[in-house]
């Protein structure tokens, strides 16, 4: 049997070397040891094959941060099957429309996404569902619940024969009705990124991180996680919403947490706590930092406060990996703006519009070749095609790299928006608020918040004789879409400035509002 059969994501708990009483998870008090997430993991596996999971077969995981969370992943990798994490903030109508693009053979969820599912089965009703939970759902009289699946199922590897080049994990980059996009993770292509997690990083068996994101978002799953999991290490995981940087504090004193990763606004609310961080502190030994710039005061106000941590700035994306570049605190002063150099295997190069490089300091696309590079989007062959081309993927970022190739991010071609470290598509919020009765036509735009990064702007030409308010505005989005990504302005304006082509000018409007900034 060849190396490469081997190299399913569940050998990481399968492996010989693996202390198998230490632990493996923290959730909320409890916890599972390597041993016990082997056999849950396993048991959960047999358990899916029973219910005619195989090789390719989508399982939907909606769920909310939880113990379970990583054995499910885990029994799934271990069937062949693909998991597919859905984020828990999404409306009903959004989990809907990606479980029927996904079609998957098994949905997993837990109480709290009770009508997502319904909602879902509205537009797909192939799959067998598994409630997280003990008590039985009148709503879904079929459902097993989880328990039920682990009892009396063995818990011996199933031996399936899974290739590097397999899909593993659909992650949607999007919640859009028109247009999902589900990057497709490999099992190959999670353990390089492990790998080079592992390798940059220093990652040993000894680290442990704290999880303050969701496990179904990339920076909760693949960003330290799976190195930690990779080198045998600890992961503790908090559950989610109302976070509370005392909480954490004190959690990573008690917990010597060694390894983290926060979005700049986490950063900047550490600051503002009672507590002396340099003493809270001491057991941690790196701070990743992504989702969005970090201001260079906080950069040194960290440093400053904490210099034994190590405070490193990452770029990437859902489809590249989250640590495609670096920057190093040692160089976060001198090269101040700049997201670092290519990681660990990664090869990064600034393009023009043929994709030929540009020269030194000029702004070009940034694309990135390496082996942690997702494989394709699920079922879209259309943005597959023009988003990988001779093994490079173009990211829609503008660019720029100086003489020492360090990386600096000039813009972002697509217009996403990022608030409070969380991607937010501005097609996607469009396509929702053009199917209100009063609005003729809107355009969405981020603008500067000085704690979220940025905030959303929604620009409405309206319909006269059915004239929305601003609140109508905002419910409407609150109804179809996650809270997060309902606007928190709202202009009104008689036409919206527009190409030869018709396309609407998003920097004329950026350009207009950029005096807004919320407190």
């Amino acid at each position: 049997m060849g190396f490469t059969n081997h190299l399913n994501i569940s050998y990481l708990i399968k492996r010989e070397g693996l202390d198998l009483n230490k632990k493996a998870i923290v959730f909320e008090g409890e916890s599972l040891t390597y041993k016990e997430l082997r056999d849950r993991s396993l048991g959960f596996a047999n358990g899916l094959y029973e219910m005619g999971v195989r090789k390719g077969d989508r399982v939907v995981v909606v769920t909310k941060n939880c113990l379970e969370f990583w054995e499910i992943n885990f029994g799934i990798y271990e069937t062949g099957g693909i998991v597919v994490p859905l984020n828990s903030r999404l409306s009903p109508v959004e989990i809907g429309h990606l479980i029927k693009h996904a079609e998957p053979k098994v949905i997993v969820f837990d109480r709290d996404h009770v009508e997502h599912i319904q909602c879902s089965l509205r537009e797909y009703n192939g799959a067998s569902l598994v409630y997280l939970g003990e008590e039985e759902i009148s709503e879904f009289p079929n459902c097993k619940t989880y328990s039920t699946v682990l009892a009396g199922a063995a818990t011996d590897p199933l031996d399936i024969l899974v290739d590097a080049d397999d899909p593993a994990e659909i992650i949607y980059t999007s919640g859009t009705t028109g247009f999902p996009k589900g990057a497709v993770w490999t099992h190959g292509t999670v353990l390089w990124n492990s790998i080079q997690q592992s390798m940059d990083y220093r990652i040993t068996s000894d680290d442990s991180v704290y999880v303050l994101l969701g496990l179904n978002y990339i920076g909760g799953r693949h960003e330290f996680t799976m190195s930690v999991f990779h080198q045998g290490g600890t992961v503790h995981i908090r559950r989610m919403g109302d976070y509370e940087i005392n909480e954490t504090v004190d959690y990573i004193e008690k917990h010597k947490i060694s390894l983290i990763l926060l979005v700049p606004i986490m950063l900047h609310d550490m600051h503002r706590t009672s507590h002396s961080l340099d003493k809270k502190l001491k057991s941690l030994k790196m701070i990743m930092c992504g989702g969005a710039p970090v201001p260079v005061p906080l950069i040194e106000k960290t440093m400053e406060v904490c210099p034994h941590v190590d405070v490193i700035q990452v770029y990437g994306s859902t489809e590249i990996g989250g640590t495609v570049s670096a920057l190093k605190k040692s160089d976060s002063i001198r090269k101040i703006g700049s997201c670092g150099k290519p990681t660990l295997h990664n090869l990064i190069s600034i393009v023009d519009e043929q994709g030929q490089p540009v020269q030194i300091g000029q702004p070009g696309e940034i694309i990135v070749k390496g082996p942690a590079i997702v494989k394709e989007y699920w079922r879209n062959p259309e943005k597959t095609q023009n988003a990988f081309k001779d093994g490079w993927f173009y990211t829609g970022d503008i660019g720029k790299m100086d003489e020492e190739n360090f990386l600096y991010i000039v813009g972002r071609k697509k217009d996403m928006i990022i608030s409070g470290g969380m991607n937010i598509y501005p097609e996607e919020i469009e396509l929702t608020l053009r199917k209100h009765p009063g609005i003729n036509d809107c355009a969405i735009i981020g603008v500067p918040d000085e704690r979220w990064g940025e905030s959303i702007m929604a620009i409405i030409h309206p319909n006269e004789s059915a004239l929305p308010t601003e609140q109508e505005v905002i419910d409407y989005c609150r109804k179809y879409l996650g809270s997060y990504k309902k606007p928190k302005y709202v202009k009104f304006v008689p036409e919206l400035p527009r190409t030869q082509s018709g396309k609407i000018q998003k920097f004329i409007l950026r350009d207009q509002f950029s005096n807004v900034y919320a407190k």
